[in-house]
């Protein structure tokens, strides 16, 4: 199990100081600098060290970067041999001197000359061996004492305490497992570090500034004689440096002071002792015209393959008022972010990898006298910016909202951008006439955005489009509608959307509805080089407040949104009610309506949901109850419901939920029905179901429930569930009851074949489409013209196509005008072109191609229930054909023509074949080109934009165990109609004779294992 990040962090940073260490020890031991080195000198003797310490090395400039830095920085911690100073420290060899399988190594060790007390010395060394390498934790003495060491860039003062009686000797392995060797109980070190490093910041002025610094390192040894190791580095006053980009222009050079502490210990990594690694840093007080509001730190890692990462980042919000401009400003997010590495390859600060910059906001507020504007520009965004500003010059006010994308070589995205703009008149705003006044107007503009239809929905539906439409509380509305703009109307090369915006108010506060009307346009050229048809979009909202806004009774609140898609076609409408109220009680739910024609046609009403059996066609949101909730301190009552009309069923449903209670004593109950009325065939479902219950201090004294499902006719079922329970027992009961016979048998089946037939025999069944222009290379006598124009007669390359809309072909068929018949298939086979004056065949058709219609399937198969909830309600089917003749010679034989073409040629190289374009000036719309300049042809000949468009795809047969195809047992075609494969499908399952296991489905070909 994962622990918290400090614990991570703390496992991480372990494991690669041991690494980092044994890298700088195999550079030294590849150099052949640990092999020379003899004991270290006398200054050593009588401490724990002596047995293993080697003499200081020298400096040492080999191996990785990351290595060579720690090697240098550890060579130049020490103090002269000469210094007479209480405190020596130095980077010296090691020898493990008979340690389990290890050799040599580089030790950093101390000695400390405490007055009145043995020598304090410690170590801490890597060694290496078969196992791996080890951590080494050495030290002995007792007593205090503080002085100078020379460091990498300036004085370090050293202090260092303890008292240990004996040795003590801690080891650490490379996956972080520590052991106690040798200790006593009550054993203690403390060693601390201080001075002024560096300031860390980068070239352009982004970084932090350390300021005074100490580094504590404390080893505990518990009276269970287990050992506890603590650091902690503390920067109390350190600063995060702006000095670059925005906060440079408008405040200047910039520091907040950042003062934080970072700590190892067993709990964890710790920022501000806090394991979660990210804090709250206290607010300092004015600095100049700033005002800092609030201030953040984080810390956060990235394990490598070589290296870890530390990434310590601060952000910060800043507040600034200028004296004698009645303005004031706020920069949010300004961040600073500093990687430290620890690997072989990179060791310290990354002073190229500090990043910090312009905030994520800026925000301005100007107020003088009676006008007053505030505008929010949103910087956060990579690639984008957001911004909103609003004016009131009383009586009236003005609200802008905007987004603007930046262009993007490197994916080909242009620059983008959208503007709402509104304004709002005061009452009774400008009168039209029968109580109506315009009470505000605006608009939308945006190029290179589309509209997001399914965001939108759910924007709709959770409220976040309402401040589109000229909101009531501007300001309030700048925070939000960055992000909704940005996902509403997303970037999309190649379209606009354009619209007008208003508000009218009927009876003054009365009845408000603001409605936009955006149309959606696109400028890729489709087939053919025309533009896709535009696509509108009405985003609306509805206020009605009963008697007056300021004291309502009622409150109708509707965020609403249609769709009109002239390609499909389609139209979409969905509103939503949250917001409402009928006299303080909270009413929700949704409303839809879909018409939907072309390839996958539909139709949807919905007021408050639809059937839970019911599967709703493609693009129908979840839709929420109308419901209503009454909440008082002793009772909860919520009652919801829903109506819906499709285009073969009706549905609706309530329910009603109680709850009584005092002092855990209390009544509960529910009642609720779900009804379902379908058409073609009638068929109805009626599920209800009731419960109520009395508790006495959470458990159930006396409950009753029951679930019963009421459906039919022919034949009619009650189905039903139900339980008694009381404190002592409980008792269930259950019915299931089937009665009545199947439909009544009705007027004799008609005969299909004879009604196919007259259908096929209507002269508007039949087509004549015309020969290719390809091979139109046929000059025909005006009478056979005339005859082709009329119908009477068909071009000898042209086709004949023949299709009747009465009933579906090659599927079984066993409904027909809402009774049944007996399972019949019919199918256009073998067509052939005879003579009009005889019956002689003339030839056999050729290139003979189905020709599909939308029927509904059940009408003409007797489907189940849930297959006439999952079933689309319209498919595509046969219903006849087109085909051409084979074998056809004129009566005149072939005829023997020469053909003559015009030739352009146009000359690419050398000035002088372009002369003559200079007299092309009286040509209207033509291209002049100057002397000398080369041609370009595809100026000229442009091909026209392509768009690819995927088409339904083929189905087959296949077993559903493992999606192979049934082509092994029996020859599998593939069909444009679901119907014809679910047909082919039920025949392969009926006839079970490939012995498997598994029944046969229907898939699309692509699918096929």
């Amino acid at each position: 199990m994962a622990g918290s990040p400090g614990e991570e962090l703390l496992a991480a940073v372990r494991t690669q100081c041991v690494v980092l260490l044994d890298a700088a020890r195999r550079s030294l031991e590849s150099a052949g600098r640990l092999e020379p080195l003899t004991a270290a000198g006398d200054e050593w003797a009588g401490t724990a060290l002596a047995p293993h310490l080697l003499q200081r090395l020298p400096d040492v400039d080999a191996g990785q970067p990351g290595v060579a830095a720690l090697l240098r920085g550890l060579g130049r911690l020490g103090t002269p041999e000469a210094s007479g100073g209480p405190v020596h420290v130095g980077l010296h060899g090691w020898d493990a001197a008979g340690g389990p399988g290890q050799g040599r190594g580089p030790a950093l060790a101390l000695r400390v000359d405490t007055p009145g007390g043995t020598p304090l010395a410690a170590a801490v060394a890597v060694t290496g061996g078969p196992a791996g390498p080890l951590l080494w934790v050495v030290a002995s003495g007792s007593g205090a004492a503080e002085g100078a060491v020379v460091g990498a860039d300036g004085d370090i003062t050293c202090s260092a305490s303890g008292t240990l009686d004996g040795r003590l000797l801690l080891t650490c392995t490379l996956d972080g497992t520590v052991e106690v060797v040798e200790a006593s109980p009550g054993d203690n070190v403390s060693l601390t570090l201080s001075g002024r490093p560096a300031d860390l910041l980068a070239a352009r002025g982004v970084g932090l500034r350390l300021g005074d610094a100490a580094l504590q390192c404390d080893i505990v040894v518990g009276a269970e004689g287990g050992a506890h190791a603590k650091l902690d580095a503390r920067l109390p006053a350190a600063a995060l440096v702006f000095d670059t980009g925005m906060a440079q222009a408008l405040l200047g050079r910039l520091e907040l002071p950042v003062g934080f502490s970072f700590g190892l210990a067993e709990g964890g990594a710790r920022l501000n002792d806090d394991p979660g690694l990210k804090v709250s840093l206290p607010t300092p007080g004015p600095i100049g015209p700033l005002a800092p509001k609030a201030l953040a730190a984080i810390l956060g890692f990235e394990q490598g393959a070589e290296a870890l990462t530390l990434r310590l980042g601060f952000e910060a919000d800043v507040r600034t008022a200028v004296s004698a401009v009645p303005a004031q400003a706020a920069l949010d997010g300004l961040t600073t972010t500093l990687p430290v590495r620890l690997g072989a390859e990179a060791l310290g600060p990354d002073l190229d990898g500090i990043t910090g910059g312009p905030p994520d906001g800026v925000s301005i507020a100007v107020t003088a006298g009676p006008i007053a504007a505030a505008g929010l520009l949103d910087l956060g965004r990579p690639g984008e910016y957001t911004g909103a500003l609003v004016v009131r010059i009383p009586p009236m006010s003005v609200s802008a909202f905007g987004v603007l994308g930046l262009p993007d070589t490197s994916t080909g995205t242009p620059l983008s951008f959208l503007v709402v703009l509104g304004v709002r008149f005061p009452l009774p705003g400008i009168q039209v006439g029968f109580g109506f006044a315009v009470s505000g107007v605006g608009g939308i503009l945006g190029a290179g955005r589309r509209i997001d239809r399914d965001a939108l929905m759910a924007a709709v539906a959770d409220g976040r489009a309402a401040p589109l439409l000229f909101p009531a509380d501007p300001g309030a509305a700048l925070a939000t509608l960055g992000d909704t703009m940005s996902a509403l109307f997303p970037a999309c090369p190649g379209r606009f959307v354009v619209g007008p915006m208003f508000e009218l108010s009927w009876g003054g506060r009365l009845l408000r509805l603001a409605l936009g009307v955006v149309a959606e346009l696109s400028v890729s050229a489709g087939d053919g080089g025309d533009a896709a048809p535009p696509r509108f979009t009405v985003l609306g909202k509805l206020t009605l407040m009963v008697p007056d806004e300021v004291a309502p009774l009622i409150t109708v609140q509707a965020t609403l949104m249609a769709d009109i898609d002239i390609a499909t076609p389609a139209f979409t409408a969905f509103a939503n009610l949250t917001g409402s109220q009928l006299a303080g009680l909270p009413l929700t739910g949704d409303l839809y309506l879909l018409v939907r024609g072309g390839s996958d046609p539909a139709f949807v009403f919905s007021a408050g949901g639809l059937h839970p059996a019911y599967r709703a066609p493609a693009g129908v949101p979840a839709l929420r109850r109308i419901g209503m909730r009454l909440g008082m301190p002793l009772v909860e009552l919520r009652c919801e419901a829903y109506v819906a009309v499709t285009s073969n069923s009706v549905q609706f449903g309530a329910r009603v939920e109680l709850s009584a209670e005092l002092a855990e004593c209390g009544l509960s109950g529910h009642f609720g029905f779900d009804a379902l009325f379908e058409w073609d065939p009638f068929h109805f479902s009626v599920h209800a179901s009731a419960a109520v219950a009395v508790e006495v201090m959470g458990e159930t004294l006396m409950g009753v429930s029951l679930d019963l499902l009421v459906e039919g006719p022919a034949p009619w079922r009650l189905k039903g569930t139900g339980r008694v329970e009381t404190f002592l027992f409980d008792v269930p009961f259950s019915i299931d009851e089937t009665w009545g016979g199947p439909p009544p048998v009705g007027q004799p089946p008609p005969r299909l074949g004879d009604l196919l037939a007259a259908e096929f025999a209507k002269p508007q069944s039949w087509r004549a489409q015309a020969a290719p222009e390809v091979l139109a290379g046929v000059q025909l006598t005006q009478e056979a013209a005339d005859g082709i124009a009329a119908g009477t007669v068909v071009h000898p390359l042209g086709t004949l196509q023949v299709r009747q809309r009465l009933m579906p072909l090659e599927v079984p068929i066993d409904r027909f005008a809402g009774a049944g018949v007996p399972r019949q298939t019919w199918s256009v086979s073998e067509p052939r072109l005879v003579r009009r004056d005889a019956q002689a065949v003339v030839s056999d058709a050729t290139d003979i191609r189905p020709v599909t219609e939308q029927f509904a399937l059940g009408q003409f198969q007797t489907l189940s229930h849930e297959e006439q909830l999952s079933r689309p309600a319209f498919q595509d089917m046969a219903c006849g054909v087109t085909f051409g003749a084979g074998g056809l010679q004129h009566a005149d034989g072939p005829r023997t023509v020469t053909l003559e073409w015009e030739v352009k040629s146009f000359v690419a190289e050398g000035d002088e074949a372009l002369a003559p374009l200079r007299t092309w000036d009286g040509l209207s719309g033509v291209q002049q080109m100057p002397l000398g300049e080369r041609f370009r042809l595809d100026d000229w000949l442009r091909p026209p934009d392509e768009r690819v468009e995927t088409g339904p795809q083929p189905l087959t047969t296949a077993f559903a165990s493992d999606v192979a195809p049934t082509a092994r047992v029996a020859d599998t075609p593939s069909f444009a109609a679901e119907a014809q494969a679910r047909a082919l499908a039920a025949t392969l399952d009926a006839a079970a004779s490939f012995g498997r296991l598994a029944s046969v489905s229907v898939v699309e070909t692509w699918e096929l294992v």
